[in-house]
């Protein structure tokens, strides 16, 4: 039995249904408790496919981030990041208010942690300027989410094959300026 609890929403995963039942049934005793086919968790949403794989994507969240921010009229972009810009490089000197710049990095981060890895490197970068935000680092945000929402429903699937995990690892220490 796995169970997995975040403030004051959980998971309980049982192979054993009568198991799982007899302890939702203790804790329903103590709390008040809801329980179903798990569709929804941390804002994340969760489909059984008819294989047994598991898809998690954030779609709506994303959707409502791009409204939040007043992206709707962003053309999609092919990639979270342009390669050709260095944010090292800041032609305008004026900063930006960064409560915004933070809150949508924030945000973003909060994306890319949960279901989004594609975006992972692209955030990792912008975030590095929420101290002193310029127009340049801004505009590598629009990126992000015009990418977004281009592929608002894009996730993470979960194959029940029985196959064997393969990573990949590009650690591009060349473009690390300060420590290569």
């Amino acid at each position: 039995m796995i169970i997995v609890i975040y403030v004051d929403d959980g998971i309980v995963i049982c192979k054993n249904v009568v198991q799982m039942e007899n302890l939702l049934q203790e804790l329903g005793k103590e709390f008040q408790i809801t329980h179903g086919a798990l569709n929804r968790y941390l804002g994340m949403e969760i489909k059984t496919l008819d294989d047994g794989s598991i898809f998690l994507n954030q779609g709506s969240y994303a959707q409502k981030l791009i409204r939040k921010f007043g992206f709707e009229d962003l053309q999609p972009s092919s990639t979270p990041a342009d390669e050709n810009v260095d944010l090292d490089v800041v032609l305008d000197s004026r900063e930006l208010k960064g409560e915004i710049f933070r809150e949508a990095v924030g945000s973003l981060m909060y994306l890319s942690t949960m279901t989004r890895p594609d975006i992972a490197f692209a955030v990792s970068k912008v975030s590095q300027y929420t101290s002193k935000p310029h127009q340049i680092h801004w505009n590598a945000v629009k990126r992000i989410f015009s990418y977004l929402k281009g592929t608002a429903n894009y996730g993470i699937l979960y194959s029940s094959g029985g196959e064997d995990l393969e990573g990949f690892s590009d650690a591009d220490y060349a473009r690390d300026k300060e420590g290569r």
